[in-house]
């Protein structure tokens, strides 16, 4: 805790001499927030270790299940995933009630704009009290969080978190382009490799190779299991179909001619990419399958699931956080963060500082879903008087849904990024 109120310290300190020196105090704020939930996430993830869960066993247990379970019959995993749901909880509670006190403020003349920019120390110890409050809280809160509640909320996050990959991919090929031109430039007559296209190049060859490796999986999966999985075939499928009519829609004329949007900058770089994270939200769908016949992988596979998960996870909020790029494809008055923000704010505020914690809120339910294996909490009746229940984790139907959804989604959003522009050639979506 000394640990974190120093850096929190530190941090605040940075920020007013960014202040000052008018350095980028939007960006530096934004990158606190980031760092927090990123210290939240360390916290949790060593919640689910065996020491940790057993000494919360031993010192917690008796008040989290005294009218429950025979406390020597407790698993390890329910131990670990309880006091994730409560330190992510705490996050949520964090973020939603900044988000409250922040509807609506539009200029930095607000009084309570200070509420979000200012006192870096004193919103780190609330922040800790907040989380610290959640470990005395009855269990029936967090078992009810485990079903449906954190479960939209992450559906949720995925949502933004689609978006802003998305975009990223789209300044990633922009930025790789000009990278490749200047090269160009400084070599002419010259003949050298322009390692720019050879990234291009790879990460295209690597999006189409993940879809088809996702493809064959899952239909090997069918193939194996005593009953098969059409479950899981059909999205496989539809993914691969999908794949092919962005990927031809891309380089189409009618795609890439649209002056008054992202046309030129459309390719089968971003049809790959996309595909491929489409291609991995329907393979996390099925490694925490409910049906025996449907699941993919072991056990031994989910740590690197939770890793990719997360990485993609603050990817997204960093990126959010700190672009500031040409493309303004996505730019809106009204958008959750300002995709080509100045950090010299002057009066008026670049981004919504509601929407920005709102996301922080939906970030920390995904977090805690990722961690947790996207499983409930059951509390099921035991076998006698001395052991009236017992708890354990289930895998979820729910999630396995809101996976598949998101990974059409993927496919409808980046339609509409490619589409909008022919559609409606009257608006400027440059």
């Amino acid at each position: 805790m000394c640990t974190g109120l120093l850096t929190g310290c530190i941090t605040s300190l940075s920020c007013n001499i960014a202040q000052k020196f008018n350095s980028g105090l939007s960006t530096i704020t934004r990158l606190y927030y980031g760092m927090m939930l990123m210290s939240s996430t360390v916290v949790s993830t060593l919640m689910l270790s065996d020491w940790a869960s057993h000494e919360m066993k031993d010192v917690l247990s008796n008040y989290w299940f005294s009218d429950y379970v025979k406390h020597p019959d407790i698993p390890k995993e329910v131990i670990g995933s309880l006091a994730v749901y409560r330190v992510m909880s705490g996050v949520c509670l964090f973020h939603i009630c900044l988000s409250l006190l922040l509807m609506n403020v539009k200029t930095i003349d607000d009084k309570r704009a200070i509420i979000h920019d200012k006192g870096m120390c004193l919103k780190l110890i609330m922040y800790i009290m907040t989380i610290t409050s959640m470990f005395f809280l009855p269990p029936d809160i967090f078992i009810y969080l485990t079903t449906w509640p954190f479960k939209i909320g992450g559906a949720s996050f995925i949502m933004l978190q689609i978006m802003f990959l998305t975009s990223f991919i789209y300044d990633l090929y922009e930025g790789l382009i000009e990278v490749a031109d200047k090269q160009r430039n400084r070599n002419i007559g010259e003949r050298s490799i322009i390692w720019a296209n050879c990234i291009s190049l790879f990460l295209t060859i690597f999006g189409y190779l993940f879809t088809f490796i996702s493809f064959f999986i899952l239909v090997e999966k069918n193939n194996q299991s005593n009953e098969g999985c059409l479950q899981a075939i059909i999205p496989a499928a539809l993914n691969i179909i999908m794949m092919i009519f962005v990927s031809i829609l891309s380089i189409s004329e009618y795609v890439r001619e649209a002056s008054n949007g992202a046309g030129h900058l459309n390719s089968i770089f971003q049809s790959s990419l996309v595909s491929a994270y489409s291609s991995y939200l329907i393979l996390t769908a099925f490694i925490n399958h409910p049906d025996k016949n449907c699941k993919i992988f072991d056990g031994d596979h989910e740590y690197m699931t939770k890793s990719v998960s997360l990485l993609f996870t603050f990817l997204a909020i960093i990126w959010s956080t700190v672009r500031s790029g040409s493309n303004k494809f996505l730019e809106n008055k009204d958008q959750l963060l300002s995709l080509d923000n100045s950090d010299d704010e002057e009066n008026i505020i670049q981004y919504s500082y509601s929407q920005f914690h709102l996301m922080f809120a939906f970030g920390s339910m995904y977090i805690a879903n990722v961690l947790t294996r996207w499983g409930d909490i059951d509390v099921t009746p035991g076998n006698g008087i001395e052991n009236p229940f017992t708890v354990g984790i289930s895998d979820s139907e729910l999630s396995v849904i809101i996976k598949l959804l998101s990974a059409g989604s993927c496919y409808l959003f980046y339609l509409w990024i490619m589409l909008a522009p022919p559609l409606f050639p009257e608006r400027d979506f440059t």
